[in-house]
């Protein structure tokens, strides 16, 4: 008998650009995410005679698993089953159903300010995913994010997780389209790059890079440029703070090389920061004020309103706040402190937590001047703030301000700012 070809299922792989290696692999996942007792061992040369009809009628969980990936029934894949074969017209439910919502929880902690709760929504094994129901999953996301903005990121890391738990359920039991999964992975890996930017700013090194190692697995399979570059831009963040300044730059000129800094120059703006910034931890002056300019020049070339949450924060304001960072490490305080000024200036309402950030630029930038009662007068806002500051990684800052201004204790400014600062951490 002369086998023919599975056109059918050669079109639905094209439709989701899965070459023979990739269908493999998604199906080897999808069984592997079952409870089926048997190995998950699918092969290119397995996808092969699929296609070219000499396996007619897969396996059962072979099957179950195609179905998931593709969204329709194995007759729809072109697969023939035997004559009489039981239970082989079985359908898969085309229709989408609404994601019901139950009473599970999670709590995030506000220390001080209480705590707060975000629904999760209820995703029952084997029901139908579309898009509304990802925008349902990605609600906690923004009320995370808005939290972190304004106080910062303590004790969220822990919701950032959980609610990537639910979508990796989600990707796990739900049956959706090729290109509902391509979403759902964009969400399970911002979630992955939330938690990972919690941990930095709970200052958690270690945390973060376990987080930003399985985002990049998760960012690979979306398929999402602009979720990659979120990834560059914490990987550097989190090489700075450990104070590897050549890993900084290589991140960054992997990042400007990407597809992502390509297609937006918000991306780009960010690489050329990191650039900047590790061009002046290193000495190298002009290198950094190249690097600055064209940052700039990227935020230029801006006509589109971002695509993604975290490029809302990159604009002239964040290139002025590197700006600053990098003249400061050169040694041109007067300059860092004018940049660091208008940073502040140009903060957009609610993200306090960066107004704080830039305005103690501005303390050490003044500091550095010798200008002592200015530094503790810029210092007056970062202080009166502490109270409600939930960010491990600004109060480390604080704490290195606190020592600055201990080296001017003969100046009462100084002198009165470090006694109240010791007295709102102690309370």
């Amino acid at each position: 008998m002369v086998e023919s070809r599975n056109a059918r299922l050669a079109a639905r792989m094209a439709d989701l650009g899965l070459t023979r290696e990739g269908l493999a692999r998604e199906v080897n996942r999808v069984v592997a995410g079952t409870r089926s007792p048997i190995a998950a061992v699918a092969t290119e040369r397995w996808v092969y005679l699929l296609l070219s009809g000499r396996t007619r009628w897969p396996r059962a969980h072979y099957r179950a698993a195609l179905e998931e990936i593709f969204g329709c029934t194995a007759l729809d894949l072109g697969f023939i089953p035997p004559l009489g074969k039981p239970g082989a017209c079985r359908r898969v439910p085309t229709r989408s159903k609404e994601v019901d919502v139950d009473r599970r929880r999670f709590l995030y902690l506000a220390g001080a300010l209480g705590a707060a709760t975000v629904t999760l929504p209820d995703v029952r094994t084997g029901a139908r995913i579309g898009l509304a129901d990802l925008e349902r999953l990605r609600a906690p996301l923004h009320e995370l994010c808005v939290f972190d903005q304004q106080h910062g990121a303590a004790n969220l890391v822990g919701a950032a997780t959980q609610a990537g738990a639910l979508v990796s359920d989600v990707l796990r039991h739900g049956t959706m389209s090729g290109r509902v999964r391509r979403s759902a992975y964009t969400l399970q890996g911002e979630y992955m790059t939330a938690a990972a930017w919690f941990s930095l700013d709970s200052d958690n090194l270690p945390s973060a890079g376990r987080y930003l190692d399985r985002a990049l697995t998760v960012a690979a399979m979306a398929q999402d440029p602009l979720l990659q570059g979120d990834i560059w831009n914490l990987m550097a963040y989190r090489a700075s703070e450990a104070g590897n300044w050549n890993e900084v730059l290589t991140i960054a000129q992997a990042g400007l090389a990407s597809t992502g800094a390509r297609r937006e120059p918000r991306i780009a703006a960010i690489m050329h920061g990191w650039a900047a910034k590790s061009y002046a931890a290193q000495g190298y002056q002009g290198w950094s004020t190249r690097a600055i300019g064209r940052a700039h020049d990227a935020v230029n070339k801006v006509t589109q309103p971002p695509a993604a949450e975290w490029l809302t924060f990159v604009d002239h304001s964040e290139v002025d706040a590197f700006a600053s960072n990098a003249a400061r490490r050169m040694g041109r305080y007067r300059e860092a402190d004018d940049l660091a000024q208008r940073a502040a200036l140009a903060t957009p309402p609610g993200r306090d937590r960066n107004r704080i950030s830039r305005t103690l630029m501005s303390v050490q930038a003044r500091l550095g001047l010798g200008e002592v009662d200015g530094a503790a007068e810029a210092a007056e806002t970062p202080l009166q703030k502490l109270p409600a500051l939930r960010s491990d990684r600004l109060l480390r800052r604080m704490h290195d301000v606190r020592k600055e201004f201990a080296a001017w204790r003969e100046v009462s400014s100084a002198r009165d700012w470090v006694d109240r600062f010791d007295a709102t951490t102690a309370a």
